[in-house]
């Protein structure tokens, strides 16, 4: 039986996949990108309404990503069983804490940014999940584009999940959702 406490660890699966190196924006990583954003605001805090599929600043380019980590907040919710009315809102904040680069750290991550996500559920107790991440500022120039082709919301393969499974276990998947063990059965 789920339970409301449960909504931290769906917080602190949420952000630790939002603070990861696989939180692209076109190709960069989404949190050096976030970084330039909250310097060109004068280090306002970010805003991202997990419920709404909402930015504050609003830039068009992190329309994809609002969406990934709004579906995965539904995904982890529904896998722990979590009614999704139990969330009244579920926001991460990202506050910028610049830093001048030390000589001896070069110029890997000089920077540390605050991450929360906030979820506050229906009887108003609030869940709090948060991690400072280190990162510099986004320049293209210096960075290399991840190779990842994205897919679109419009664009769920339903069979992905059969494709994991496969390369687990060493058999592969049919269009009508069998595995065939090839490899095991020595065929």
């Amino acid at each position: 039986m789920p339970r409301r406490k449960e909504l931290i660890t769906v917080a602190d699966g949420v952000l630790n996949s939002f603070i990861s190196r696989n939180n692209d924006v076109d190709g960069y990583w989404g949190i050096g990108k976030l970084l330039n954003i909250s310097l060109m605001n004068n280090q306002e805090p970010i805003k991202i309404d997990l419920l709404k599929m909402h930015m504050n600043p609003h830039y068009q380019e992190f329309d994809y990503m609002i969406k990934h980590f709004s579906n995965l907040l539904i995904k982890i919710s529904s896998s722990r069983k979590i009614p999704l009315d139990w969330m009244k809102s579920a926001s991460i904040e990202i506050t910028s804490f610049l830093n001048e680069p030390q000589i001896h750290l070069g110029q890997m991550a000089p920077h540390r940014l605050h991450c929360k996500l906030l979820i506050v559920d229906d009887f108003g107790h609030s869940r709090l999940a948060s991690k400072d991440v280190w990162c510099r500022q986004h320049y293209p120039e210096n960075e290399m584009k991840s190779g990842r082709s994205y897919k679109r919301s419009t664009e769920v393969d339903p069979f992905s999940h059969m494709r994991l499974f496969r390369y687990f276990i060493g058999g592969r998947a049919d269009r009508a959702g069998s595995i065939i063990f090839s490899s095991l059965a020595g065929g």
